[in-house]
């Protein structure tokens, strides 16, 4: 913390040779606001540090100035600093900004007291987002405006204003926008001036919004140094920034962006400040400088006080080890501190062996117990070994699970004794290394689930078993035994001999295989070789780390991969992604193609997948089950590439919602494209099956019953034409009485069920009610009607047929009027016989013959359920 402000001092240094004056309210807040250029020129928070009358409110986006309240920062001569302060001929006022749009804002404002001579006016038009400048010297007097629309409101902009003798420019974001020529050369006189940052005058307002920085330079400052145009995410200056800024802060060689929240009761990430907090904030820190310094500074979100009894330094006072500082004053630290930031709780504690206590002072670790000393002091002393907790030399808890307090101190239990590490974790032979044990050198582990630990060959260092060492006691060699050879260090066995290992080698098992390198940053790899130490995904040449190839985790060269990223494999020493895989941003994701079920009114249950599987898909193994279970069989047919179905066999009666499931989970199904399936189970319900009325015997009587009653039909309508047209309505009468048994309610056998109710199922005529009305948005019928099938209860659906065949057989009408009248037949009286039957009895009796058949269609309509 202390060293920010060293370092904001030295900066502070570095430029005393151009500024003026600069306040930075980003960090700085309070009743004075600190002239961070050295030269003391202090601004004060409203018209007095003594009063909080037009004060502006600290954020963690600068200074704040509400609207309507007239707020605004008096820079000297004030009641803090009594000096005028001069500007020079050339000069620039360096501003960033963030103003609302509710009215016209006066931004800068200094003038002469004595009279209207000397004039500086920065203000901001909103109404057509430009910038209005006022200069006026002695005799010259000059007002501009912007181009419209050049400057923001809710945003930061950048606002500079150069002059140069007599050449004035006025700068939005790095662009030139008012250029002006003095006719005097500018010198500001020895007299009496005021200056202000927003104010209210006799025809503006002062300014809505937030001061980040104010500066004035007795230079040219160039506007690059303050701002750019192309901004990296991540460089905020406050928690929150918007994705992109332009312009950009320039600050310590990097651009950075700032919040645009326009909330003063918020923090930049727009989090409310704390409860109680009447001031702005900057996380959760309250800025509320209400001490005797009067100045505050932010420095990584902790409140520093600058303290001095008449004027502002850079100077932060701070305390000694063991007192913190409070309000300008340094206070005791609790006895148990070394450091502090209050009364009772340490930042570091005087003993190094003890540890901060949360609610006071500190105490002892574990392990170690308070010893008090004659001057009223405490130390932490060790308790003795394995001990925990202790009172001085009384152990009270043991460290290890397997240790016990015999006495006054812990001892390990049988075969728990540890010399190595002095713990009771692990058993003999072995150490405790997080949590775990391992074999110490010259012992392996022989028993994992006991962590028993046999010895080594005895020229082996380290080994995995009796008869195979990992590493050789020096000076020892590995040999392909599996145990060692001795050979002296930095040599190696070979030809029966010791040989010297060469460069890069430090050790070595042969000429070209190294152990350690003699280079400290090279490593050995998995060849022996002494390489660079590289990441994954890269390999190493010589001393350098190289890019592997596509999709290649681990590898030799830029040409062979030896290890593929996850989801990849080899394929001619180069990495591919698997099927059912793809590669984006060199990674393998999972690429899908699906399928989805669906049912026929008849349970045909179809298939249909987004592209064409690699196989047919009688080649996988399908698994369908019903449930409720019930018995069935299935046939599997393919209707084109993508589309299949499953032809359904059942042996009982199957009810309507009966749920069925085909399983493809046992098996791994690629599309031509190789995409993998995603989902491969898929659900659906089925329609009511009725095992007497779809069955194949059922419906092979059906077929034969029904293929004789409509010859018998067609051959007494053949007859009746011929002859006498009610001939054959008793046939008719008969066949119709006898199709309607099953609609009663009395038990018949699936034989005789099926027989009757085929005798109405041949159909001479077409259903004209199926060009009207669309069976499936009509009602369902009732079970007895679905079982004679009928498919729909519309009524007009039902007796269609009907219907069709009377105005069928009413256009022969005409046709028998025309032979009646043919001379050649018209003295016939066959001819004239028919045509009296066909008039008279064709007609009075269908009408009568017909009624059953409307009167059941009504009733069907009248006893069924709406179908949803």
């Amino acid at each position: 913390m202390i060293l920010n402000i060293l370092s904001l001092s030295l900066i502070i240094s570095l430029s005393l040779s151009e500024k003026i004056l600069e306040y930075k309210f980003s960090k700085n807040f309070g009743q004075v606001f600190y002239d961070t250029s050295g030269n003391s020129r202090h601004a004060v928070n409203g018209e007095s540090s003594l009063t909080t009358d037009y004060d502006t409110k600290p954020t963690d986006r600068g200074a704040y100035f509400a609207k309507d309240i007239e707020n605004c920062i008096k820079l000297p001569p004030n009641d803090f600093i009594i000096e005028n302060f001069y500007i020079s001929p050339k000069f620039s006022i360096v501003m960033w900004i963030m103003v609302g749009s509710s009215y016209d804002y006066l931004l800068f404002f200094r003038y002469s007291t004595a009279d209207d001579s000397h004039i500086m006016k920065l203000k901001v038009g909103v109404n057509y987002q430009q910038i209005w400048v006022r200069f006026k010297d002695k005799t010259y007097a000059e007002g501009s405006f912007s181009p419209s629309n050049t400057f923001s409101s809710g945003t930061w902009q950048l606002l500079v204003q150069t002059f140069d003798r007599t050449q004035g420019k006025v700068y939005i974001n790095g662009v030139s926008q008012i250029e002006f020529t003095s006719t005097l050369d500018f010198v500001e006189e020895t007299v009496d001036f005021l200056s202000y940052l927003g104010h209210k005058d006799s025809s503006t307002r002062s300014v809505e919004g937030f001061f980040w920085y104010f500066g004035i330079f007795d230079n040219i400052i160039t506007t690059t140094d303050f701002y750019g145009n192309t901004y990296i995410p991540g460089n905020c200056l406050v928690e929150a920034c918007p994705l992109s800024c332009d312009p950009a802060i320039l600050q310590d060689g990097e651009l950075h962006c700032i919040s645009i929240n326009f909330d003063s009761m918020q923090n930049g990430a727009t989090d409310s400040c704390p409860e109680g907090c009447s001031y702005g904030c900057s996380g959760s820190l309250c800025l509320d400088c209400q001490v005797s310094t009067q100045s505050c500074f932010n420095i990584n979100n902790k409140e520093i006080q600058i303290c001095s009894n008449s004027v502002l330094t850079s100077k932060i006072t701070t305390c000694a080890d063991k007192y913190y500082f409070f309000n300008c004053e340094c206070f005791n630290c609790h006895s148990d501190c070394a450091t502090c930031d209050q009364a009772d709780i340490c930042l570091e504690c005087i003993d190094e062996n003890a540890i901060i206590n949360n609610i006071s002072g500190c105490t002892c670790k574990d392990g170690y117990y308070k010893n008090f000393k004659n001057d009223g002091t405490w130390e932490c002393l060790e308790c003795g070994k394995n001990c925990s907790q202790c009172d001085k030399t009384q152990c009270l808890k043991c460290k290890d699970i397997n240790a016990k307090i015999i006495g006054k101190e812990c001892q390990c239990i049988i075969d728990y004794s540890n010399s190595i590490d002095n713990s009771c974790l692990c058993p003999k032979n072995s150490y405790e290394y997080l949590n775990a044990c391992f074999c110490s050198d010259g012992f392996y582990m022989e028993k994992l689930d006991t962590y028993q630990c046999s010895s080594c060959h005895q020229s082996c260092f380290t080994c995995s078993s009796s008869k195979n060492c990992d590493s050789c006691k020096d000076p020892i060699m590995l040999a392909s035994s599996g145990l060692c050879s001795e050979c002296p260090k930095l040599m190696f066995y070979e030809d029966f001999q010791c040989k010297n290992c060469t460069s890069p080698c430090l050790d070595c098992i042969s000429l070209k295989q190294c152990t350690s390198c003699e280079n400290k940053l090279l490593i050995v790899d998995n060849h022996y070789n002494c390489v660079a130490d590289c990441k994954e995904g890269f390999y190493a040449n010589n001393t350098n780390c190289n890019k592997c190839p596509e999709l290649c985790a681990k590898c030799s060269n830029d040409q062979l991969c030896d290890e593929c990223v996850e989801n990849a494999k080899i394929l001619n020493s180069v990495c591919i992604c698997k099927k059912g895989y793809y590669n984006e941003n060199s990674k393998c994701n999972e690429d899908y193609f699906y399928a989805s079920i669906s049912v026929s009114k008849i349970n045909k249950v179809i298939l249909l997948f987004s592209e064409e599987t690699e196989n047919p898909l009688s080649n996988y193994s399908i698994n369908v089950n019903l449930t409720p279970s019930y018995p069935f069989t299935f046939k599997f047919y393919q209707i084109n590439s993508t589309s299949f179905y499953l032809s359904l066999l059942f042996t009982s009666d199957i009810p309507k919602g009966t749920k069925i499931t085909i399983d493809l989970s046992s098996n791994f199904i690629y599309s031509k494209s190789g995409k993998i399936l995603k989902e491969k189970i898929y659900n659906s319900e089925l329609y009511e099956y009725i095992e007497s009325i779809n069955s194949v015997e059922a419906k092979n009587t059906a077929k034969s019953v029904t293929s004789s009653a409509k010859a018998v039909v067609s051959i007494g309508i053949g007859c009746a034409i011929i002859s006498n047209p009610s001939s054959i309505w008793a046939l008719l009468s008969t066949f119709q009485l006898i199709s309607y048994i099953p609609l009663g309610g009395n038990p018949l056998t699936p034989k005789l069920y099926n027989f009757f109710s085929s005798f109405g199922k041949y159909n001479i005529f077409p259903n004209a009610g199926l060009y009207i009305f669309s069976p499936n948005a009509t009602t369902e019928p009732y079970l007895q009607a679905r079982k004679l099938g009928n498919t729909s209860s519309v009524f007009w659906l039902n007796s269609g047929q009907l219907f069709t065949s009377f105005f069928t057989v009413l256009c022969f009408l005409p046709i028998f009027y025309f032979f009646s009248k043919c001379k050649l037949l018209e003295n016939s009286p066959k001819i004239t016989k028919i045509f009296a039957n066909y008039k008279y009895s064709f007609f009075i009796r269908f009408w009568i013959q017909a009624y059953l058949d409307i009167g059941v269609c009504a009733i069907i309509q009248l006893r069924s359920v709406i179908f949803t």
